[in-house]
């Protein structure tokens, strides 16, 4: 468990250190900086803590060198594709939102040429309203970073994988929907809100959706919902936590725990008795 502990902790502070260097090249020599004082800590086995210093490093130097490979395979292709209009083709990955001035989606960039990125599509025109997650959707679009928004850094986007944000400039095609498990979470969420709808109504309604998967743009449009829950306290049982997996797994245990105790769950745990 301190193996894992020392390995996740350098691991994260390597990637958040590298988040605020200038460029990948300093990123690059901090990942080799820790890399080779890991190495030197291979030979000086006598020293006290050396195991611990050696593993940190080389976590470290890992995180750097992910850090440095995950920026130029993904935001620094989105800061060459910025401020272009082409012809694009986005691959929906999660059905879109409709808001009062344009519909939204998110997808992953499938046009030849182009890198796979991540992409939230904005189209005025609602076109895409009644698209499915695995539809391919064409248009032309004006490409933005998605780690800029309103001249000033932004990585809200970015930590959603969205490097890319496209504003349509035509009216988008809706092509061929593909299959895949890789949309099942998406379908399913959405066969759960439609659920929701159709069993609870008014306010209800907005706050089970928020409750249960985390819906909150409609609570959000609901000033007194949203001040009446922040005034009693209880705001925060509409945020998805842990708190929610572990009540899941608390209800799952008790009907299942004998079977989970005898089964796999005897090798997890062998002092349960």
């Amino acid at each position: 468990m301190r193996i894992l502990a020392i390995a996740s902790i350098s691991f994260s502070v390597a990637v958040l250190s590298a988040s605020f260097l200038p460029g990948t090249a300093a990123i690059g020599i901090c990942a080799i900086a820790f890399f080779l004082a890991g190495l030197l800590f291979c030979f000086l086995k006598k020293l006290r803590f050396s195991v611990q210093v050696r593993l940190a490093s080389f976590a470290a130097a890992f995180g750097f060198f992910w850090f440095c490979l995950y920026s130029s395979q993904t935001v620094e292709k989105a800061h060459a594709l910025d401020g272009q209009t082409l012809p694009i083709a986005v691959v929906l990955t999660d059905y879109p939102r409709s808001s009062a001035n344009t519909a939204s989606a998110t997808g992953i960039l499938a046009t030849e040429g182009l890198p796979s990125l991540g992409i939230r599509l904005y189209d005025p025109t609602y076109s895409i309203a009644s698209a499915q997650p695995g539809q391919v959707v064409m248009l032309e679009a004006r490409l933005r970073s998605a780690d800029v928004r309103y001249g000033q850094p932004y990585e809200g986007d970015l930590a959603s994988g969205i490097t890319v944000t496209a504003s349509g400039k035509s009216t988008p095609v809706l092509g061929e929907t593909a299959h895949s498990l890789r949309f099942l979470p998406a379908v399913t969420r959405h066969a759960l809100l439609q659920r929701i709808d159709r069993l609870f109504s008014g306010t209800e309604r907005i706050f089970v959706r928020s409750l249960l998967l985390g819906e909150k743009t409609e609570f959000y449009q609901l000033p007194e919902l949203e001040v009446a829950m922040s005034r009693s306290g209880i705001m925060h049982i509409v945020a998805v936590s842990g708190m929610h997996i572990s009540f899941l797994v608390g209800f799952l245990w008790l009907l299942f725990g004998q079977y989970f105790k005898d089964g796999f769950g005897y090798y997890l745990y062998p002092r349960l008795e």
